[in-house]
């Protein structure tokens, strides 16, 4: 549970870096269009919130708000040092773990209709 809080964490961090021009330039190559940008933060504001609620499940309020905070913080340094050191695999791990980047491969695989 304390893992799935982590990754959410990750996850909420990462989409909410990518929405800024520099580290979207290193890690996508570019930066995003207005409406990739507010969903990238919708999800990443989602993917934080969401985060909560394993440590709500694993302790007491009071001990999992402080657990979480302690989380995050975490999850927000490896992100910090995915974008200085490993931009490449911050990339791998947005295409391979993020709902969003699933997403834009599945409407690029779909392609435009011949209709």
């Amino acid at each position: 549970m304390i893992a799935l809080a982590l990754i959410l964490s990750f996850l909420g961090f990462l989409h909410l870096s990518l929405t800024i021009k520099r580290h979207a330039w290193d890690t996508l190559g570019g930066k995003p269009s207005p409406q990739v940008a507010r969903l990238l933060q919708c999800c990443g504001w989602l993917f934080l919130a969401l985060s909560v609620v394993p440590c709500l499940q694993h302790w007491p309020w009071s001990l999992a708000l402080t657990a979480w905070l302690g989380l995050i913080t975490v999850s927000s340094l490896a992100v910090m040092a995915l974008h200085t050191y490993r931009p490449t695999l911050l990339l791998w791990s947005w295409r391979w773990l993020s709902p969003v980047a699933w997403s834009q491969r599945w409407i690029q695989r779909a392609g435009p209709s011949s209709d």
